[in-house]
């Protein structure tokens, strides 16, 4: 259990143990981190000042229940209710997805704990704990004419987005906000693919008109996020999907200012409909086109085709807004700006040149995600990554632990065995590592022992993650010697021809080289020349055994053909080129280019000039981090067919990087 603790309560923390040596009490209490707080001038102690409660006042206090301890003490221990108020307060701060445990939180868990000296002596004050409780958190009491609204959905409005705020995308959130503004029809349709930040763009939404960053009639509004799946859950009879959803509805319409997000919006089409029941778009339908309600959706293009398009009677209740993937500026400078937080939460350091190498990486290995998610996964990750090794104070604590466990354990059999002489002196000891352990947390808390996040972390976890080999050009060339030392192991022969082929993939691994198509090659040679197993090996050696076979003699009769050329959809888990989503590092060898059917030109053609292939709802397959080898037994080396016929202006000899030809090799020098 790790998280950073906010400036504000180390220092009210630290200055906790001052106080407790002045008073020469053994443990740091809640008395204590009360009377440190009270010492300071922040909102918290302003608002106990406004309650009658000072410094002067609650010190006296404390003494006269309390008094002086007749030793003073230099170990940071806590009390066992203080300890366990602070793990709460941790709990609840991780519980609500915030980057670090705060001030308030802290205070108000010591008062909703309902225990502890501090606690006695408000009460003792005569302090109203639930005004001062009220006052702090500042709530606006909830009406209850939201009951189901906050039931089954979220409050966006209350989110806390201080550390989340939204880079660019004013173009559409201007959209969004000019469709809200409009009479009839006011409800936006977001629509994009998944992770360029639909969502995101709803909760940036939500953040201006907190801050009133929106025109005056948007200023009042509340956007309630709503999940099909909590209004289905639990129905198990005809018409109760119906009630809830309706009763929902009508909260809405008693409540003008409150706007629904419904995210994967799609999922209304047939949701609550089985058994002759009405799904939720119809039902929605009605109170859509009258203006009752506003709703913001969001969907993926592909599911907007698939459900929203075939309804057209509810297409035309929605104003789309269309999505799009960030440019490489675009996601530069998301990441630039976010990378502040990650450096919060994760108590890291991020280099500067990392944002850029992160974008690049993720573009040239990652095509199967899209912007600015993906990258901004990397960065997490590679925060992860950094953290999981142990600092110093961290591999110290382990060992301090198992002591500690060690030494509890000792004095209970010497409690046991009612030898309390030496029961005392484990005591000591184990004090004295519970204050070493909390001084060393407390070190971690402080920000103080950041890790670096560099590029040498960004290529580990890429490799790591996607099984790709990523280096810088010095480290490659020196790789690749040793590997052309283990290809000799394994063939004899003329190696320039070896040496020439691995020359042309270096961009392939290369951590600045960004690839627009994929590098293909012609093998030109013999059958005697092993052509195939030259590839296989290089492919052991520098592609982690990663590696697409494909022979073109056995795609000749239409139904084989159209095996390969079904690109009606890439979710089929048969297609060939499938395992580049998850390893886009591969060589992929077409063998005996001689017999390549003229049916399957344009489908190499396209993949070798537009590094790429499409299927008919428009995902695609990228080839640019791989090899495309072809190999051809023939000794014609203008290959192309149309009709059956060898056509050389259509030869796929002029679209690949190079042709190399294999034929000098002699009898006595075959790669075998």
């Amino acid at each position: 259990m790790f998280i950073n603790f906010s400036y504000e309560l180390q220092k009210v923390l630290h200055n906790s143990k001052k106080e407790m040596m002045d008073l020469k009490h053994s443990y740091i209490g809640t008395e204590h981190f009360f009377l440190s707080l009270l010492s300071f001038s922040n909102d918290i102690s302003n608002v106990l000042n406004k309650f009658g409660v000072d410094y002067d006042t609650f010190k006296n206090k404390i003494i006269n229940v309390l008094g002086y301890g007749s030793d003073s003490n230099n170990l940071f221990i806590l009390t066992p209710l203080f300890k366990k108020i602070l793990e709460n307060s941790i709990y609840k701060t991780l519980d609500n997805k915030k980057e670090e445990l705060d001030l308030p939180t802290l205070f108000l868990e010591i008062l909703s704990f309902g225990e502890g000296v501090a606690y006695r002596v408000l009460c003792d004050l005569n302090i109203d704990i639930d005004s001062l409780m009220d006052v702090v958190e500042n709530r606006e009491n909830k009406t209850t004419l939201i009951h189901f609204l906050n039931k089954y959905g979220e409050d966006l409005s209350s989110k806390d987005y201080s550390t989340n705020q939204v880079i660019g995308r004013e173009k559409e959130i201007r959209r969004i906000i000019e469709i809200l503004l409009r009479k009839n029809k006011s409800n936006p349709l977001l629509i994009g693919d998944a992770g360029v930040g639909k969502t995101a763009i709803v909760e940036e939404l939500a953040r201006r008109i907190v801050n009133k960053e929106v025109p005056l009639k948007l200023q009042n509004k509340k956007i309630y996020s709503i999940s099909m799946a909590n209004l289905v859950s639990g129905t198990k009879y005809r018409g109760e999907f119906e009630e809830k959803l309706l009763k929902i509805i009508k909260e809405i319409k008693d409540n003008r200012n409150i706007i629904l997000f419904i995210d994967e919006v799609h999922t209304l089409v047939g949701a609550g409909g089985a058994e002759g029941a009405i799904d939720a778009s119809n039902i929605l339908k009605p109170f859509l086109a009258r203006g009752d309600i506003t709703v913001i959706g969001a969907t993926t293009n592909e599911e907007y085709k698939k459900y929203i398009e075939q309804d057209r009677a509810l297409l035309r209740r929605f104003q789309n807004v269309y999505v799009k993937e960030p440019d490489f500026d675009e996601t530069v400078n998301i990441l630039s700006k976010i990378k502040d937080n990650y450096e919060k939460y994760h108590n890291v350091i991020i280099k500067d040149d990392v944002i850029n190498y992160i974008v690049n990486l993720s573009k040239k290995y990652i095509s199967n995600l899209k912007e600015p998610d993906r990258s901004i996964d990397i960065l997490d990750d590679a925060c992860s990554y950094a953290t999981s090794v142990y600092s110093k104070n961290e591999e110290e604590n382990i060992i301090l632990n198992k002591k500690l466990n060690d030494i509890k354990n000792k004095k209970e059999l010497l409690l046991n065995n009612k030898d309390y002489d030496k029961a005392l002196e484990l005591r000591k000891k184990e004090r004295e590592i519970e204050s070493k352990i909390n001084e060393n947390n407390m070190y971690l808390f402080s920000l103080k022992d950041k890790k670096i996040v560099n590029k040498e972390i960004i290529r580990n976890l890429i490799s790591l993650k996607y099984n790709v080999v990523v280096n810088s050009l010095n480290v490659i060339k020196k790789e690749i010697v040793e590997h052309k030392i283990k290809l000799k192991d394994d063939f004899t022969g003329n190696f320039d021809k070896l040496e020439e082929i691995i020359n042309i993939i270096i961009p392939i691994f290369d951590d600045k080289e960004i690839l627009d198509k994929p590098i293909s090659i012609i093998l030109n040679g013999s059958v005697s020349i092993n052509k195939k197993s030259l590839l296989i090996s290089l492919a052991k050696t520098l592609f982690n055994s990663n590696y697409i076979y494909l022979d073109l003699s056995d795609y000749k009769d239409e139904f084989s053909i159209r095996n390969i050329l079904d690109m009606t959809d890439f979710k089929n888990k048969r297609f060939c080129f499938n395992i580049l989503n998850t390893n886009p590092q591969n060589i992929v060898i077409f063998d005996h280019l001689e017999e390549l059917n003229y049916k399957l030109f344009d489908f190499l053609k396209q993949i070798i000039t537009n590094g790429y292939i499409e299927d008919n709802n428009g995902y695609k397959i990228y080839f640019n981090s791989s090899l495309i080898v072809f190999i051809n037994n023939s000794s014609n080396t203008n290959l192309g067919f149309i009709e059956g016929t060898i056509d050389n202006n259509n030869s796929l000899s002029k679209y690949v990087s190079r042709v190399i030809n294999l034929n000098s090799f002699n009898k006595d020098r075959v790669l075998v």
